[in-house]
């Protein structure tokens, strides 16, 4: 047997954190980057040396955006991240909440269409991508689809949040997928019991599709559902009944197994950030619930930015350099 561990060694708890101390494997344990990833992301993200909480507890930077990472990444007590950060629990349950807000309120702008990625060449690779995966929509450059979140029974407005179909409180979100991997759009958080068409609306989403997907006098480009969704110029389903005939059956097939990226997508939240699934953790008007999900998705788009997942890898397309990608956020 190797004499390697898969298990990162224990740190020395008790002292103030230093990322010197952690080796690259380590680093990609505690905080899902590579070393060299995650000084690329502090970077990129231009976050300021130090920053001051109410209460004048002092912590740098880079220190914040590995408590959020490691938060994130584990869900377990804050007197664990105590001993891990050698700070008092209090202070890095602020020092995440200010964290979380920071990136949220920085960047919230790129997981909406408009975020400016979707350029003609863009949109010309996605399409091209998706038809190279054997999908018989020429013009197809993403996917939609919803999730529901799990959260703790609410104080009040149970039966609001409740989803009957996953008899369980909850809060749920309306994604849009490209193949490089990336959630360009999301909406939500919307209380459990609604239904996907419901989101669709209230996203506005088939009134902001066609300002974004450019077409050049060809077809338009458009994105796909299940048979769910309502059939429109910019939003294709499957074909819907009982009797399909061997070639709308096929069709369905075909476009079911380039669909289910977007399902992908949504399980890869939760593996890469499990704080996310701890039910009991995601509390309604006790805690950012809605804002912890998001902030998720934006993690895992620069994750996938620096460091391409499985889904970029089988549609063959390379998401944006995470430089390029978090720049956006300033034309916006």
């Amino acid at each position: 047997m190797s004499s390697t561990s898969n298990v990162p060694r224990s740190i020395s708890y008790g002292e103030r954190f230093n990322i010197n101390a952690l080796n690259d494997y380590e680093t990609r344990f505690y905080f899902r980057f590579w070393r060299r990833d995650l000084f690329r992301l502090f970077e990129a993200l231009r976050l300021d040396s130090s920053y001051k909480l109410p209460n004048r507890a002092v912590f740098s930077g880079f220190e914040g955006l590995c408590i959020l990472l490691r938060r994130m990444a584990y869900p377990g007590r804050y007197g664990d991240l105590s001993r891990f950060f050698g700070r008092s629990a209090p202070i890095v349950c602020m020092i995440f909440n200010f964290m979380l807000g920071l990136v949220y309120d920085k960047y919230k702008c790129l997981l909406t269409i408009e975020c400016g990625l979707l350029t003609s060449s863009r949109l010309e690779e996605y399409a091209a991508a998706v038809a190279q995966r054997g999908a018989p929509e020429p013009r197809c450059i993403g996917f939609i689809d919803g999730t529901v979140r799990a959260i703790a029974r609410p104080t009040r407005n149970q039966k609001q949040v409740y989803n009957g179909h996953k008899r369980k409180h909850a809060l749920k979100y309306q994604g849009v997928m490209t193949p490089d991997g990336l959630f360009i759009d999301i909406y939500g958080p919307t209380v459990g019991r609604r239904h996907d068409s419901w989101l669709l609306r209230q996203s506005g989403l088939l009134e902001r599709l066609p300002r974004v997907l450019h077409h050049d006098g060809k077809l338009p480009y458009c994105i796909y559902g299940d048979p769910a969704y309502p059939l429109k110029p910019t939003l294709h389903v499957g074909f819907k009944g009982s009797n399909l005939s061997d070639t709308q059956k096929a069709f369905n097939a075909a476009m079911s197994k380039v669909r289910v990226a977007v399902e992908w997508g949504f399980g890869g939240i939760i593996r890469l950030w499990p704080f996310l699934d701890l039910r009991l953790s995601q509390r309604l008007y006790l805690s950012p619930v809605g804002k912890h999900y998001l902030v998720g998705v934006l993690l895992t788009n620069f994750r996938n930015c620096s460091n391409p997942n499985q889904i970029s890898k089988i549609f063959s397309i390379k998401p944006p350099s995470l430089e390029e990608y978090l720049s956006l956020a300033t034309t916006n």
